[in-house]
């Protein structure tokens, strides 16, 4: 049993570079077909998530995003008083 376990250790790391290049490639050939419709394969996760979840948060689809919040952003250009 720990034999096993090892061995499953030892491939741990071959398996997470294979699930990397999987996932890599599937962005690639989403991106190629969705080139035809103007929009960023960020865009139609947006989308997606919206259409599935009608009632979602800003700050849910931000978490989808992974973006980040700037601790002090930039101020508005031109939107002043």
């Amino acid at each position: 049993m720990i034999s096993a376990l090892s061995k499953c250790r030892a491939n741990f790391p071959a398996l997470v570079i294979m699930l990397h290049d999987v996932v890599r490639l599937l962005k690639k050939r989403f991106e190629q077909h969705a080139r035809g419709s103007g929009l960023t394969r960020s865009q139609w996760q947006v989308l997606v998530y919206l259409a599935r979840n009608e009632d979602t948060r800003q700050s849910a689809l931000a978490e989808l995003l992974e973006v980040v919040a700037q601790e002090n952003p930039p101020a508005c250009v031109g939107g002043g008083a």
